[in-house]
């Protein structure tokens, strides 16, 4: 059941995947404080960065109550296991036009 925050009805209490999208004026709050929010979370499972100018995924999975796996991802796939699928990365990125990858992550 999905529950919805009474100060914001667009917005989840309970999500199980969060989803950013990183702006230069936003990747630190979103990596810091942000995440920091969201980890507090007990139905959160996967929390997602996802850079716009390059193709570059950061997939942070919750795997034990407090513990977190971090992911840094350059190519081939975002495996969400909460959710039971696979994004591959060139899909994430099909309609972006020239979107460098990032070497060495």
């Amino acid at each position: 059941d999905y529950l919805m925050a009474d100060a914001d009805p667009r917005a989840l209490t309970n999500p199980t995947l969060v989803i950013e999208v990183l702006s230069p004026s936003t990747a630190d709050h979103d990596r810091g404080t942000k995440y920091e929010h969201y980890r507090t979370l007990p139905s959160l499972r996967d929390y997602v960065l996802i850079a716009q100018d390059a193709v570059a995924v950061e997939h942070r999975e919750r795997v034990d109550g407090n513990t977190w796996l971090v992911r840094h991802l350059t190519e081939g796939a975002l495996e969400l296991k909460s959710l039971g699928i696979r994004l591959p990365l060139d899909e994430i990125y099909a309609d972006l036009d020239r979107v460098p990858h990032v070497e060495g992550t």
